[in-house]
């Protein structure tokens, strides 16, 4: 059974005033980022960019006072889960973010196929959902995107996304935050939908997203 471990807390209906012992450790979080891209000369130049992108929606995100989205980042800030990732997870609600990492729903009406060894990350009963079509594509790009992503650092992101005493499954700031995101543009598309299910949606896709990396790493040692 997927552990949910409170990730009913997390419902875009219920975010209320600004949490200011969230938005000082979001701060505390950010200048540590910072300072850590500073000092490690081995990142990426556009890794680089993405963690300024991210500190520069954050900023944005304070202003608008969505304390509910501030509190599921801050939470995969404090667990080390890699901050381009974060920026892909955030990219289903922001358009400006899906440009500056190449993100793009298609317009098309055919539904994408996703690689093969990737496909059964996305739960099946998901195509067949009562979504409207264009939602069910988009969406569908980005968790195919976020597998694709999740090579990038494999190891980094295992570690930091899996639950410390169940490691077959994911923990709870990584579903919390993907669940978010995901009410978070249903709302934008206004979709009804009920939040448990979208969030135990994102708890098993999560879970299957982990199952997924140890099988990945463990066959890249393999090749080795």
């Amino acid at each position: 059974m997927n552990d949910m471990g409170g990730l009913e807390n997390f419902s875009v209906e219920d975010q209320g005033g600004v949490d200011q012992a969230a938005l000082e450790l979001l701060r505390e979080r950010m200048r540590q980022s910072q300072a850590q891209a500073k000092t490690d000369q081995k990142k990426e130049a556009k890794q680089k960019k993405k963690e300024t992108n991210l500190a520069q929606v954050l900023i944005a995100l304070l202003k608008k006072e969505q304390s509910g989205l501030i509190k599921v980042v801050t939470q995969a800030l404090n667990v080390n889960i890699p901050a381009y990732f974060i920026i892909d997870i955030l990219a289903l609600r922001f358009e400006a973010l899906r440009r500056e990492i190449g993100l793009e729903f298609t317009t098309t009406t055919e539904h994408p196929t996703p690689e093969a060894d990737s496909k059964s990350l996305v739960p099946a009963n998901f195509a067949d959902s009562t979504l409207p079509l264009k939602v069910r594509v988009e969406v569908d790009i980005w968790l195919n995107f976020l597998i694709e992503e999740a090579k990038r650092e494999p190891v980094k992101l295992l570690e930091t996304s899996r639950h410390h005493s169940e490691p077959k499954q994911a923990n709870t700031a990584i579903k919390s935050l993907i669940g978010y995101v995901m009410q978070d543009y249903l709302q934008l598309q206004h979709v009804d939908f009920i939040g448990q299910n979208v969030l135990s949606f994102a708890s098993n896709f999560s879970d299957s997203l982990v199952d997924y990396l140890s099988d990945f790493i463990a066959h890249q040692k393999h090749l080795a």
